[in-house]
């Protein structure tokens, strides 16, 4: 079975599409507007079932849903529901331009009377309400009653979780959110897979959706300034970050699903999509599967007592900053950076980020999570 969530707009809505035709069955999970998932849903499923409601309302049907029914089922969950926080500037009538004029609880103006600090409090608490959602979700799955139904959770990320790590960007509540979330995926995935739970975190780039149309152009001049500015300190996965194209939900939609393909137990864990070559999932599969095996084979000559439990030493730390460090030199010598200064504050950067991961995982871990970090350290994972 597939449960989608976000799947009256967007990449979940052309994703129940490609199920249908695929003749399978969905079933759309968490809305507001319920005469819209209602239709969805009875050309999704035999039954029309849905489930509406916000399901980071932990009063709503959507919410119950997920913590007491899903959680012992089989099949995979799309995660692609999220709240865009973040001002969204707007040109008004007189030609002035308005920093932060949308409420995003409900997509309508800001009462004038509220307060720049209480906007910004209103953002804090609706990231706080996505980061618990997963935090519960995962801690309920690590006591599931029956582990041996398969659960396979795909959840929709964003290249901008990557752009918190830099000073500049810590502003953005939906960076801060899919950031901590991030964390909070890294650190129970292995835990999981003993109970035949698997993780997969699709990092996204720009694509052409209805959250990204509604927040105008203006806001999307913006955003391509950023990434041109600071798409080259932060790079994923060896390529810097780009803005030059819109990915086509569809495609990306076509790529998830082709994912559920593919046996979940099998590495990667993580990918990314921000350039049309990206969706090409044989290729990246071929690339993961070389970089897995050279780090395997990196990680069996550290000679580690277990194979059970690892202490994360001064010494294991050292050798996955040095991963970080070699690949980071790698990335940079085939880039065009302008100076050493330059090439020198991309590494502090970088190195620095990845020791303030290091330092959210517990003292001891096992070889799974050993070459979780292992890739997200070479890769320049947030």
């Amino acid at each position: 079975m597939f449960y989608v969530t976000g799947s009256t707009s967007g990449v979940g809505y052309d994703l129940i599409d490609i199920i249908v035709k695929n003749n399978f069955e969905a079933i759309p999970i968490g809305s507001r507007n319920i005469n819209n998932i209602k239709n969805i849903a009875g050309n999704s499923n035999q039954k029309g079932f849905f489930v509406g409601g916000d399901i980071f309302d932990i009063n709503s049907d959507a919410y119950n849903y997920f913590m007491k029914d899903i959680i012992n089922c089989s099949g995979t969950i799309f995660c692609l529901a999220s709240v865009d926080m973040d001002a969204i500037p707007k040109e008004n009538k007189d030609g002035f331009i308005e920093e932060d004029c949308i409420d995003p609880r409900d997509g309508k103006e800001w009462n004038n009377a509220i307060r720049t600090e209480d906007k910004q409090l209103v953002r804090e608490e609706m990231a706080l309400k996505q980061i618990e959602f997963y935090k519960t979700l995962f801690d309920k799955l690590l006591n599931r009653q029956d582990t041996s139904n398969k659960l396979t959770i795909i959840f929709a990320n964003s290249i901008i979780s990557k752009f918190y790590e830099n000073h500049s960007f810590k502003h953005s509540q939906y960076a801060r959110l899919k950031n901590n979330i991030t964390d909070i995926i890294e650190l129970y995935r292995s835990r999981l897979k003993k109970n035949n739970v698997f993780v997969k975190n699709i990092f996204l780039g720009l694509i052409d959706t209805p959250m990204f149309r509604n927040r105008g152009e203006l806001s999307a001049k913006r955003t391509t300034r950023i990434v041109e500015k600071l798409g080259v300190m932060l790079p994923l996965n060896g390529e810097e970050i780009v803005a030059d194209t819109l990915l086509k939900s569809k495609d990306v939609a076509n790529f998830l699903f082709t994912l559920t393909d593919k046996n979940p137990e099998s590495y990667p864990d993580t990918y990314i999509l921000f350039r049309d070559r990206h969706l090409e999932l044989d290729r990246v599969l071929k690339e993961e599967d070389d970089k897995t095996n050279i780090l395997n084979s990196k990680i069996n000559n550290l000679n580690l007592l277990s194979n059970d439990v690892i202490f994360l030493s001064e010494d294991i730390k050292d050798f996955l900053l040095n991963l970080r460090s070699g690949y980071l030199d790698k990335y940079l010598s085939t880039k065009d950076i302008p100076s050493n200064r330059l090439k020198k504050k991309i590494l502090s950067i970088n190195l620095s980020n990845g020791d303030k991961i290091l330092q959210r995982y517990p003292n001891m871990i096992n070889r799974d999570t050993l070459l979780d970090v292992s890739i997200r350290m070479i890769s320049n994972y947030p």
